[in-house]
């Protein structure tokens, strides 16, 4: 089926207002087409050789209900948005629009700022998830993991790997432990015109400051105790492929005014050498840390951050990507069944969708594998799940494991239990930040800012 990119068909019984909405529609740049009924809109749908990727929709009309050309469009599995227009007075029908599947809705008399930015938002996640299409049909299987799911934080990540991708520019992964960081500097390279090129990887945060400048710039024999030998250092072992430096925010203050120069720069002095060298490379950084906290509190240069951030992937973590979940969980069984034909009972199924994974994707990963080692039987089954039988007990569990393995600061162990609390107020209130801030007993300004900088990774 063939999509037209940038019309608007609308389905509205009443003359007047209709032409109030085309107009105000063509002069955000959209063609419309209109309808005053359910017949005749259908009439039209199906002599159109192409099917255009926004439906706005009124709810009451003289032969029936929009829902009615929602459900079809849901049934007959188009790929567009339908945004319903509701009554003012009528909460139900929004309620009822949302839980069929429509992408939004808007109260007459209609906001049509608030329209706008509805309809440019329906195009932009229409434009991403075709996007994705085209890049999973070219996908190397070894990525396949990254590319499970269809939520919209994830799209966002696999449009960015395009684009970024045959850049020269550095770039910045940011998320959460487990969320896929190295995974995505692989496939960047692998996309990029350096895939023929090296590709060189350096834990920051493994190694001691002097290993890590040797490490990086290399050292002239004799630079200093031990200097036995010239050693070139990865930048140069990596030059005119990728250096992805895991853990940035690891380094020290000292070494990252020399990492600073060299990106200005594009050249550097190994240790104890009055000769420069000049490599071209591209540099790929990742953390798990908050950066702008880090430069906030001095622990991280506010003129390296900038340098780095221009480029930025921000991974989310997967409480924010519910409704992957099923999808990795069908994926992680395919990848470890070795040939068995496995399915999971709906029990398990259930709580795992529950369990708000602070291991990420990583932890999942290995939870399935885990239960697929367990079962004698085709069924994966509840009894089967490692860890997660005591709900929030255990995840209090995971993160205190996580603490002594030591992949995880007891910053990082407190900022996720409060991101985890945060998230099941809001449930609770339906997703109402004035309530869930009431609940928690903080200011809801200071409440939008954390999940601002949650979902921005900034």
């Amino acid at each position: 089926m063939e999509y037209i990119k940038n019309i608007v068909f609308v389905l509205e019984d009443d003359f007047d207002s209709a032409l109030v909405l085309r107009g105000h529609l063509e002069l955000a740049g959209y063609s419309v087409i209109l309808a005053n009924s359910i017949k005749k809109f259908k009439l039209l749908l199906s002599n159109m050789k192409e099917t255009p990727v926004v439906f706005i929709l009124d709810v009451m009309l003289p032969d029936g209900s929009g829902f009615e050309i929602l459900d079809l469009v849901k049934k007959e599995n188009y790929n567009c948005s339908c945004i319903m227009m509701t009554a003012a007075s009528s909460l139900g029908d929004a309620t009822k629009a949302m839980k069929l599947g429509a992408f939004d809705y808007v109260s007459k008399p209609l906001d049509f700022d608030r329209l706008n930015l509805i309809v440019d938002h329906a195009f932009e996640k229409w434009h991403l998830k075709n996007e994705t299409k085209v890049l999973k049909s070219k996908l190397d299987p070894s990525y396949s993991d990254l590319y499970v799911g269809d939520s919209e934080a994830i799209q966002k990540v696999y449009y960015l790997i395009d684009r970024f991708a045959p850049s020269t520019s550095n770039i910045l992964v940011t998320g959460e432990s487990g969320t896929g960081k190295e995974l995505i500097a692989k496939l960047i390279h692998k996309k990029s015109d350096r895939r023929q090129k090296p590709y060189i990887v350096i834990d920051c945060g493994s190694l001691t400051e002097n290993f890590l400048e040797s490490e990086l710039f290399g050292h002239v024999k004799g630079a200093f105790t031990g200097a036995i030998q010239n050693k070139l250092g990865l930048l140069k072992e990596a030059d005119g492929g990728t250096l992805f430096l895991d853990e940035i925010g690891e380094i020290p203050l000292a070494l990252q005014t020399k990492l600073l120069r060299f990106l200005q720069e594009k050249e550097f002095r190994p240790i104890g050498s009055n000769h420069l060298i000049k490599v071209d490379v591209r540099i790929i950084f990742a953390t798990n840390r908050d950066l702008l906290e880090e430069v906030e509190e001095a622990k991280f240069r506010k003129d390296l951050y900038y340098r780095i951030h221009t480029c930025n992937i921000h991974l989310p973590p997967l409480r924010n990507r519910e409704r992957d979940v099923p999808l990795l969980i069908s994926h992680f069984i395919k990848k470890f069944a070795n040939g068995r034909d496995l399915e999971i009972e709906t029990k398990a199924m259930k709580a795992l969708m529950e369990y708000d994974w602070p291991g990420n994707v990583r932890e999942l990963q290995h939870v399935i594998e885990h239960m697929i080692l367990l079962t004698s039987e085709n069924t994966l089954t509840y009894e089967e799940i490692p860890r997660l039988k005591g709900g929030l007990r255990t995840n209090l569990d995971y993160l205190f494991d996580e603490f002594l393995s030591g992949d995880k600061s007891l910053k990082e162990i407190v900022a996720h239990f409060e991101m985890s609390l945060i998230d099941r107020v809001l449930q609770k209130n339906n997703n109402n930040i004035t309530k869930a801030a009431n609940v928690l007993k903080i200011n809801r300004t200071t409440l939008s800012k954390k999940l601002t900088r949650v979902a921005t990774g900034k």
